[in-house]
């Protein structure tokens, strides 16, 4: 959400929209929460976390770049996101479901 919000923020100029998009991800917790689940998931889940990752940081990246909101490479970086999310969603409840034994 930080990121598309700051993609929308036309008082932002391009050196400090690359600054502060990279500042989202590191002040997010978001590498921190990356090396918990490689040490941590089974390997279906680290897979889907790794990917949803690099997703998030093509989006982090179009926004540095300043792409528009509804540009072409912008809406494909959230579709790809969109997906590895809901893929990782999958891998986790099914790793849940698995160790309640249901």
């Amino acid at each position: 959400m930080n990121l598309s919000e700051l993609l929308r923020d036309e008082e932002c100029l391009p050196d400090e929209r690359g600054r502060r998009a990279s500042n989202v991800l590191h002040s997010g917790g978001v590498y921190e929460l990356r090396y918990q689940i490689r040490i941590t998931a089974p390997a279906t889940v680290v897979a889907g976390a790794e990917e949803t990752f690099q997703t998030l940081r093509t989006i982090r990246d179009q926004v540095a770049e300043g792409q528009a909101p509804g540009s072409n490479a912008y809406v494909q970086a959230r579709e790809r996101h969109r997906k590895a999310t809901s893929k990782l969603t999958s891998a986790m409840r099914e790793e849940l479901a698995n160790y309640l034994g249901t």
